[in-house]
C-alpha cells in the first residue's frame, strides 16, 4: 500500500468523527449532559463580549436545569499557545425562551469503532512492513531466525 493511499484513509477515518448531535427539547436536558444550544439574536446578543466562536451557538455541559432555564459551563476563547491565551469555562444562565434549538450531543459507536478498528489496520500494516512480513524482491531470505528479529527498544548502559 502506498503512503498517498494511507493517507487517505486516514484522512477519510478521522472525518468521521466520534460523536453527533441529536436534536431535542428542554425538557428533556439533564445536568451533566453535553448540549448545543442555538440561541434567539437578543439572547446571542447578551454573549458578544465572551469571545464565542459563534455567538448564536453555545457548545457545553449542562450544569443546572430549572423550568425556565439552564445553567450551562460553556467553553469561552480558544486556545493559542503564540498569544498565550487560554480557553476557559464560563457559566451561563440561559432562559429557555431564548433557545431555538437544543441538540444532545451523543457518541457514535459505530463511527468510532470503524476509526479505532481501521487505526488499528493501519498500525498492524506499518509494523508488518517494517518488519518484513511481506517478503520483497531485495536479496535473498535470510536463514538465521535471530538475525530477523527488530529490537522493540534499546537500552545503553553508560558503561
Amino acid at each position: 500500500m502506498r503512503l498517498q493511499g494511507v493517507l487517505a484513509l486516514v484522512g477519510l477515518l478521522g472525518a468521521g468523527g466520534c460523536y453527533h448531535y441529536l436534536p431535542s427539547s428542554p425538557q428533556e436536558v439533564a445536568p451533566g449532559q453535553a448540549v448545543r444550544l442555538r440561541l434567539t439574536a437578543d439572547e446571542a446578543a447578551k454573549y458578544v463580549d465572551l469571545r464565542l466562536d459563534d455567538p448564536r451557538v453555545v457548545e457545553g455541559n449542562v450544569a443546572d436545569r430549572s423550568a425556565s432555564g439552564v445553567m450551562l459551563d460553556a467553553t469561552v476563547g480558544v486556545n493559542d499557545a503564540t498569544t498565550g491565551s487560554r480557553a476557559l469555562i464560563q457559566r451561563l444562565n440561559v432562559p429557555f425562551s431564548g433557545v431555538v434549538e437544543v441538540e444532545l450531543k451523543v457518541i457514535d459507536r459505530t463511527k468510532t469503532g470503524f476509526l479505532v478498528g481501521g487505526g488499528a489496520v493501519i498500525a498492524g500494516l506499518a509494523i508488518a512492513k517494517a518488519g518484513g512480513a511481506f517478503g520483497g524482491s531485495e536479496g535473498s531470505p535470510i536463514d538465521n531466525p535471530e538475525a530477523r528479529r527488530l529490537p522493540l527498544f534499546k537500552i545503553r548502559l553508560p558503561f
